[in-house]
């Protein structure tokens, strides 16, 4: 049966004893700091170094006091009450950003083998709130192509060069029009009729100044009519520079793109492909700092990864090779006949398909750039360039990719053992053709795929399937069939989530998918903090997989801290007004706790945590988030676990401290 934590406020009264605990009067556990709760809480998937020196001091302490026991409350589990958690419970915490009320409830329904199914087909159509998909709506940056987002940054470029041109012209003005700097040289002289204002005299030694005694001087009349004419009057804002206009301009796309991206991972019913969205982005990773391309991430997903994360490798190939944001990302736009540049080639080969062991040599590298001379990208409003009668036919250009055949080199090429005929932009098909039906590239792709939805150690009789699934062309459909299928997935052994698996379980554990969206500026602003930002990964081999990489006390540290904020409720991420299922959730009633002016509970007696906090002065109520007992799709909480939270001070404390639990840390 699952375990059954009484989680009322502490504040005023002590933790009432749990339904399994082996002795009610030792549950008024003491009330230990925070380091020692939280090394408690990691204690089942991290060794004490990985704690870092303080706090695995603490956690040689609690072992040596016994703290499964006794020394956190003394509340321990009755033998086999810590069972796995039912297939489909962790088949569905497992599919995607992590299971949330309202996705068990449909999983329950239809049951886990035709519910993987559903989440596979490709051809269902995403449903989104009308809240989401409203504000989705909203995000101009979705709707342009990459061509139109280029032409519109030259435009402000151009304009910038022209004020600068300008600027620097015999008898051009000092301060012209659009510079929010003032041209050096001494300050202009003030106005000799404008005597300088007197000081004003001070409220105690002027009746006058009082409001009670002169009207005038209240401050809904404003200042003194004799004197309205001394106040100095404030100098208007400089206009935005262009240059000021292209950085807004880029900071608007990407805050937008990024919003799209996290609105979907939390809100959509299709979590597998929101899981395996985010993972194909970390697989042919871009940085969007560098140069604009900020621009072009928001069609990069969109038109380049979303439409194939489920389908066919082959075809997600070529749609990020020849990508606008890919092409300047690893420099190809500098590639030409005569003046090669490898950097694309190199990342195409080590990184996006075979791996670094695939059998590739330095002449492969070499051989491959040459197939790449002249894809480039390029505005909307240039021309094409003038080209030879006979290169002509061979221009090629779609959303911003362009193929120049007067930057391309013609000459025959050897790829991997086999011969590339010189003839355009069609060489680099022939190429992605044998990289995708390279066994190296099964493997490799496979091996990635299968830490993301396995852990560090996936069953290598699981991977061998994957890999002869992989076929030709790169078979997403039954390579993922072959996992999910596979008792591995919902058997296999547990694993520390990286931060953004965490952090979107947590919040959709919560019910985040209930509420409507509102300021996501902290969640994404967490997720940089953690490291793990969307397209903020600034080398192009992706953010790391393996647990190993998440374990340092910096990073429990920060998840802590960013629990602490999520409970809290000060962040307006998520708002409690009408969503698709009808009015906002009542955070208490949603939890299985008494309604607003009940003095009962649940007949149930499904223990609640909440972090809606109540509103103080000037401040609404808090997000409408709560963590149900036990969790959706979750296992019931460990011993330890529970004796830590019944140790906890007070409900935010209690939330803090579950967040941060390996119960949520697991996948």
């Amino acid at each position: 049966m699952p375990i059954r934590i009484d989680l009322h406020d502490t504040r005023t009264a002590a933790p009432a004893a749990s339904a399994t605990c082996a002795a009610p009067a030792t549950c008024a556990a003491p009330q230990p700091g925070r380091r020692r709760l939280l090394a408690a809480a990691l204690a089942p998937i991290l060794p004490p170094a990985a704690l870092g020196g303080r706090i695995s001091t603490v956690m040689a302490g609690l072992a040596a006091a016994g703290a499964g026991s006794t020394a956190l409350g003394g509340c321990a589990l009755r033998p086999g009450q810590d069972a796995g958690r039912p297939i489909l419970h962790r088949g569905v915490d497992r599919i995607g950003w992590g299971a949330s009320p309202r996705q068990m409830q449909t999983a329950t329904a239809m049951g886990w083998q035709a519910w993987w199914r559903d989440q596979l087909d490709p051809r269902r159509p995403e449903q989104l709130p009308p809240a989401v998909q409203a504000r989705l709506d909203t995000l101009e940056t979705l709707a342009t192509a990459p061509d139109t987002a280029l032409a519109e940054l030259q435009a402000l470029r151009r304009r910038e060069q022209d004020e600068q041109k300008a600027a620097a012209a015999p008898g051009a003005p000092a301060a012209p029009t659009g510079t929010a700097a003032p041209a050096a040289g001494p300050p202009p002289t003030p106005p000799a009729a404008a005597p300088a204002p007197s000081p004003a005299p001070s409220p105690a030694a002027s009746p006058a100044a009082s409001p009670a005694a002169s009207p005038a001087a209240s401050p809904a009349a404003g200042p003194p009519a004799s004197t309205a004419a001394l106040q100095p009057t404030p100098a208007p804002a400089p206009a935005p520079t262009p240059r000021q206009h292209v950085q807004e301009s880029l900071q608007r796309r990407s805050r937008q793109a990024v919003e799209a991206h996290l609105l979907r991972a939390i809100w959509s019913d299709r979590q597998l492909q929101a899981r395996l969205v985010a993972f194909w982005l970390n697989h042919f990773s871009v940085f969007q700092h560098k140069g604009n391309l900020r621009a072009l991430v928001a069609d990069y997903e969109q038109q380049a990864i979303r439409p194939h994360a489920l389908t066919d490798f082959r075809a997600m190939l070529g749609a990020v090779t020849r990508h606008p944001a890919m092409l300047r990302y690893l420099d190809n736009e500098h590639n030409r006949a005569g003046r090669g540049n490898e950097n694309h080639a190199r990342e195409l080969l080590e990184l996006h398909t075979l791996g670094v062991d695939g059998g590739y040599t330095q002449r492969d590298v070499q051989e491959l750039a040459r197939v790449l001379t002249g894809h480039a990208l390029r505005g909307a409003d240039e021309p094409p360039p003038r080209l030879k009668a006979a290169w002509q036919p061979l221009w090629r250009s779609a959303r911003g990719w362009v193929f120049d055949p007067s930057r391309h080199d013609f000459g025959d090429k050897q790829v991997l053992g086999q011969t590339v005929r010189g003839s355009g932009a069609d060489e680099l098909d022939q190429v992605l053709d044998r990289l995708a039906a390279h066994p190296s590239t099964a493997r490799h792709v496979c091996g990635r795929l299968a830490v993301c939805l396995l852990g560090d150690a996936p069953p290598a009789a699981l991977l061998t399937r994957m890999v002869r699934a992989f076929g030709p062309r790169g078979d997403l459909q039954a390579v993922l069939g072959t996992v999910l299928d596979d008792d591995a997935f919902t058997d296999g052994p547990p694993a520390l989530r990286s931060p953004t698996p965490w952090l979107l379980s947590a919040l959709r554990c919560g019910g985040a998918d209930a509420c409507a969206p509102g300021d996501l500026g902290p969640l994404i602003g967490w997720m940089n903090r953690l490291g793990e930002g969307v397209f903020e990964r600034g080398t192009p081999d992706g953010w790391p997989q393996d647990a190993a990489s998440w374990h340092s006390p910096a990073q429990l540290e920060q998840r802590f801290e960013i629990a602490q904020a999520i409970v809290g409720g000060a962040a307006r991420v998520f708002l409690p007004v009408a969503t698709v299922a009808g009015p906002a959730p009542d955070p208490i009633a949603r939890a299985g706790g008494p309604s607003p002016g009940s003095s009962s509970g649940s007949s149930s007696g499904a223990p609640r945590s909440t972090s809606a906090s109540p509103p103080g002065p000037g401040r609404a109520a808090g997000p409408s988030l709560a963590w149900t007992l036990p969790l959706p799709g979750r296992r019931p909480l460990r011993a330890q676990t529970v004796t830590v939270l019944q140790a906890a001070t007070d409900s935010r404390q209690r939330d803090t401290l579950l967040l941060c639990s390996p119960d949520l840390m697991e996948r």
